[in-house]
């Protein structure tokens, strides 16, 4: 019988719900044997294992689900819309009285990371691409699709000073076109 490997993907994590992320993290290392996203050694026959990513690159990753990964030695990896660093993320929805008019101002968890904080993950997480601007890939011409995919893997390696091999879709949307953009990413 073959292992089993399920991926958790998560956003933001406001501090309010931290406390209900430790206990998913606590029962995880319960059942299942963590590890990254990119793990290229052979799992063991009927082994359960997890990986835990965490898609956009909002601040509240830091600030909140970044400590109890740490704290339990669980392998995280961060897929970032590097077009958005240091912005307020235009998917996110506010309440009509709420207007934010710099990434500065937006209450913390409820922006991007910028492009000092994420250099500052490396070597503690890895890194994936999810895009330039978070487009649903599929909906593009050739020349957009290019730009999203390998643009954005172009500046994450110049932020990170590292290759970027990883790529999560925006929405997990893909087509046949968008995979065939994705060549040299895993």
């Amino acid at each position: 019988m073959p292992s089993r490997c399920v991926v958790l993907l998560y956003h933001g994590m406001p501090k309010e719900v931290t406390g209900r992320f430790a206990k998913q993290l606590d029962i995880l290392g319960q059942g299942a044997t963590p590890v990254a996203a990119d793990c290229r050694v052979p799992l063991q026959p009927l082994g359960d294992y997890v990986a835990v990513t965490f898609d956009d690159g909002l601040i509240s990753f830091v600030d909140n689900a970044l400590p109890e990964l740490q704290r339990r030695r669980i392998p995280v990896t961060l897929f970032v819309v590097v077009g958005r660093l240091g912005a307020v993320p235009a998917w996110t929805r506010y309440s009509s009285e709420t207007t934010w008019t710099s990434a500065s101002s937006v209450p913390t968890g409820e922006r991007m990371l910028t492009a000092e904080e994420l250099k500052r993950l490396k070597g503690k997480v890895l890194i994936g691409s999810h895009s330039l601007t978070h487009a649903r890939l599929a909906d593009l011409d050739a020349d957009k699709l290019e730009e999203e995919v390998e643009g954005s893997r172009r500046q994450l390696e110049r932020i990170m000073g590292e290759d970027v091999t990883l790529f999560s879709f925006p929405y997990g949307a893909f087509s046949q076109e968008v995979l065939n953009h994705c060549h040299g990413y895993r």
